[in-house]
């Protein structure tokens, strides 16, 4: 157990590690780490990273360009990055809807910094709700936020699965009347999916409340029908926007999980260009902004 040498550091607080953190953390005393042959992490959300037979060819190089990469580049994604990043979403999700552009796309060194963003331009008093049990982050990120915003749990039940129904849901927003509800989907570490109609009616009761509704989506391309066959489809809230500047909505997804590539720490958030444009600005301050390398590669 770690000794806080308060006398020193009274002004910092004892951050425990999220669990899997810290299970990772034990485990490399006792002679862990990633590759090697001996041990296997089955606790990290982490795709297999390695070739797959019939997959699209890994890749395993990029070129520097030397006054483009040793400068600073814009905060929220270089305008190419963000442009691939649109057209993706729009051939994926939004064939013969109205399409999300640059002006929609906030990139991010990954999903933890791209969420971290939104939740530094909640105003203070803003109420903010999130589901448990969920990825276990969201109340690490919120926890700043504990004294300007009311934070509200939504707890979702053993004897249903752990999965909220959007009755629920819909109940849920008009008694309480959070600002923003943020969740994923499907859920980290549940499994459970909220998709068709039933998501259809999350959107549509955030857009009658004026509740933003943040979806995590960064497990989307992993999905399931009831017999555990492969879905054709991914899930994912972004079919059901009817106008993308002005249905509360944001999504966060990048090259972690179905893209299998976690260490490149490369994600986006796509929503209203209003919100985006005040995600870029707070990057300026949270983090500066993503590498142009790893940007250069996320668009190949």
């Amino acid at each position: 157990m770690f000794e806080n040498p308060t006398s020193l550091f009274p002004m910092v607080r004892i951050v425990p590690y999220m669990g899997v953190i810290w299970t990772i953390h034990e485990a490399s005393k006792l002679g862990f780490y990633n590759g090697h042959p001996e041990w296997c992490n089955v606790g990290q959300g982490q795709p297999e990273v390695g070739e797959i037979p019939k997959a699209p060819p890994r890749i395993n190089s990029v070129s520097l360009e030397e006054l483009i990469d040793a400068a600073y580049g814009p905060v929220g994604g270089t305008p190419e990055v963000r442009a691939a990043v649109a057209d993706w979403i729009n051939r994926t999700y939004r064939r013969g809807l109205k399409p999300y552009s640059v002006e929609n796309i906030s990139f991010a060194s990954g999903g933890r910094l791209a969420l971290t963003r939104l939740f530094s331009i909640f105003k203070d008093g803003s109420r903010i709700a999130y589901k448990n049990p969920d990825y276990t982050a969201y109340e690490d990120y919120l926890y700043p936020l504990r004294h300007s915003c009311e934070l509200i749990e939504l707890r979702a039940q053993e004897k249903n699965g752990f999965m909220v129904s959007d009755a629920e849901f819909s109940e849920f927003i008009k008694q309480y009347r959070p600002d923003a509800y943020i969740f994923s989907n499907p859920c980290n570490p549940t499994g459970q999916s909220v998709k068709g109609g039933s998501l259809a009616n999350y959107v549509d009761i955030c857009r009658k409340e004026n509740c933003l509704l943040g979806c995590d989506e960064f497990y989307a391309t992993f999905a399931y029908e009831e017999d555990g066959s492969p879905s054709k489809e991914p899930v994912s809230v972004l079919p059901f926007i009817e106008d993308v500047n002005k249905d509360p909505v944001v999504v966060f997804d990048g090259l972690t999980k179905g893209f299998r590539y976690p260490g490149w720490r490369a994600a986006w958030m796509v929503g209203p260009k209003y919100l985006i444009e005040m995600v870029n600005r707070a990057a300026s301050a949270v983090d500066g902004g993503p590498s142009t390398i790893v940007q250069r590669a996320a668009i190949e």
